[in-house]
C-alpha cells in the first residue's frame, strides 16, 4: 500500500487521488469486496519515514492506537507539524475536558465536534462556520488568517481615523484580580 501511494517514497501517486478503495486496493496487489468504501492501514510513525501519517488525498485511512487521551492530542500535533497545522481537528465525545483539551492545545483554525469532519469543515448550516472553498491555517503554516476564506477577505477595507481623547487603562483594570495576586508575590 505504502508504494502504490508513494512510488518514490515522498510525492503522493496521482493517480489515486480520489478514487474508490476497490481502484486503490487493485494497484496496491490485492482485493476487497466490491462494496468496499475505505481502506485502513494501522499507524506506526509520525512524519516522513511514515508518510500514513499525512495527507493521502484518498480513502484510505490512518487508525492509530493510543490509552491515554492527552498523549493522543500530543501526537495528533505532531503529526499536523508533518501536515496540517492550521487545517482542522475533530473529535466524536460528550466529554467536555476532552473536547476543551484539544481546543486548547491543537494549532488548528477549527475543531469540529461531534459532527461529520469533511462535511462541515468547510462551512455548514449547522455549525456557524463561514462556507467556503478554501481554508486558512493562520501563522500555524504561514497563512494570513485561520478563518474559512470567503468574500470578506477578498475586499480592500480603509480604517479613517481621527484624533480622540486618549484613554490609557491602569494595570488593575485590565487585569483586576490577577493583577492583585501578582502584585503580592513581590515578583
Amino acid at each position: 500500500m505504502r508504494k502504490t501511494l508513494w512510488p518514490d517514497g515522498e510525492r503522493l501517486n496521482r493517480e489515486i487521488i480520489a478514487k474508490p478503495a476497490v481502484y486503490i486496493a487493485e494497484k496496491a496487489g490485492f482485493s476487497v469486496p466490491e462494496n468496499t468504501k475505505f481502506l485502513t492501514v494501522l499507524g506506526e510513525k509520525i512524519g516522513p519515514e511514515d508518510r500514513f501519517s499525512g495527507e493521502k488525498l484518498s480513502v484510505v485511512l490512518t487508525v492509530w492506537k493510543w490509552k491515554d487521551f492527552s498523549e493522543m492530542v500530543e501526537r495528533m500535533k505532531k503529526m499536523h507539524k508533518f501536515s496540517g497545522e492550521g487545517h482542522s481537528a475533530s473529535i466524536h465525545t460528550n466529554n467536555p475536558d476532552q473536547i476543551e483539551e484539544l481546543s486548547i492545545k491543537a494549532n488548528v483554525g477549527r475543531v469540529e465536534v461531534n459532527m461529520p469532519h469533511c462535511l462541515v469543515n468547510s462551512g455548514s448550516w449547522y455549525n456557524g462556520q463561514s462556507f467556503t472553498k478554501t481554508i486558512g491555517c493562520g501563522t500555524w503554516a504561514g497563512n494570513m488568517t485561520s478563518d474559512n476564506i470567503n468574500y470578506r477577505h477578498m475586499l480592500n477595507y480603509t480604517w479613517t481615523s481621527v484624533p480622540i481623547p486618549e484613554y490609557v487603562p491602569f494595570d488593575e483594570e485590565l487585569f483586576g484580580e490577577h493583577f492583585e495576586k501578582v502584585k503580592s508575590l513581590d515578583v
